[in-house]
């Protein structure tokens, strides 16, 4: 936890201050609800972007007012999409991850395919791009726009 701890300190710098809304992409995953739980401790608005509300309701505490869980596909979802969903954040923190639904063979199979086959189609590439770009042009934002972590493991050991 000292590297999440570590992660909120870095946010409070860019920004200048600690009164913080956080968009955190891949929110109910097991880096991401790790990150939340860190946010909601500091007291800062967090809005959970989840592909299933559903499964973020068992894992998140939802009944924290400082909570806002929105439905966002971050595969499929367009820069307009993107925007609305994180407009008004004032730093954003990418925990989603392409190999996040290992939950059976053929989905790690295909996975994995996706990566060496077709890298363009694969979240940390697509998914990321549109949410950074989202990011930069959401409404709401503070001058210079929003700050933009990226916590992933992706490639580090495949």
């Amino acid at each position: 936890m000292p590297s999440l701890r570590l992660l909120g300190l870095a946010l409070i710098l860019a920004r200048g201050s600690d009164a913080l809304k956080v968009a955190i992409a891949g929110a109910a995953g097991r880096t991401g609800r790790l990150v939340v739980a860190e946010a909601l401790q500091r007291q800062y608005e967090v809005v959970a972007l989840v592909r299933s509300p559903r499964a973020a309701r068992k894992v998140l505490p939802t009944d924290d007012e400082n909570l806002t869980v929105q439905k966002v596909d971050l595969g499929a979802a367009s820069t307009d999409e993107l925007r609305e969903a994180v407009s008004g954040a004032d730093a954003a923190i990418w925990c989603a991850s392409g190999f996040s639904d290992a939950s059976n063979p053929l989905n790690r199979l295909r996975g994995l395919f996706t990566v060496k086959f077709r890298p363009e189609e694969y979240i940390e590439v697509a998914g990321l791009t549109r949410f950074g770009e989202a990011m930069a042009t959401a409404p709401g934002v503070a001058e210079g726009g929003p700050q933009l972590v990226m916590c992933s493991a992706a490639a580090v050991t495949r």
